[in-house]
């Protein structure tokens, strides 16, 4: 199954860099839901929830700036995207694991959820990014 994902993002880098930012999107929904609405049944404290907005924020970013961007060089911009999304769930294990007393066991399993789905796209991410060494030089 991922060995067919990660055919379609070679085929289709520009796609997978969509499928990103649609992600980003989602990430930045869902906490900012927890925060909002349902805060005390994840239990994340709100430096927590500020700290993954602000960063799924910049990842949202530098997706559109991919899309938007000359169709060049996606292969080496989903390598920076791939990095990137390893260092988000680097981040929300760190805060897991900075917080954990505080977390709900919901909260919890949020976390890792989204760490699994987040870490699974950025090894497609990174392997598509890497399978096209000929990536065109812009000058």
């Amino acid at each position: 199954m991922l060995n067919k994902v990660i055919k379609w993002g070679i085929e289709s880098p520009r796609k997978l860099i969509a499928a990103d930012l649609s992600g980003a999107t989602i990430s930045i929904i869902s906490v900012t839901l927890i925060w909002l609405v349902f805060e005390s049944i994840f239990g994340l404290p709100k430096i927590a929830i500020s700290i993954l907005i602000t960063s799924a924020t910049l990842l949202l970013g530098f997706d559109l700036y991919s899309l938007l961007s000359s169709r060049e060089k996606h292969y080496q911009r989903l390598k920076i995207i791939g990095t990137a999304n390893v260092g988000y769930c680097v981040l929300s294990l760190c805060l897991a694991i900075v917080f954990y007393k505080d977390i709900t066991l919901v909260g919890h399993i949020y976390l890792l959820l989204e760490i699994l789905l987040v870490f699974l796209l950025a090894l497609v991410e990174l392997k598509v990014g890497g399978s096209a060494s000929n990536d065109p030089i812009e000058d």
